[in-house]
């Protein structure tokens, strides 16, 4: 991943996390930066 233990399949490949644990459908994801702003999303499972 681009930013120190931020990929899922880094964490749970390395057994950082036993059992693995992945995103779920309801999960929200934030990216914020300093006197910028922040992003959110809420991950909505499709199909």
């Amino acid at each position: 991943g681009t930013v120190g233990t931020g990929c899922f399949l880094e964490l749970n490949g390395s057994k950082v996390y036993d059992p693995a644990w992945w995103l779920k459908d309801g999960d929200v994801v934030e990216c914020s930066i300093e006197r910028l702003g922040a992003l959110n999303n809420t991950l909505k499972k499709v199909g």
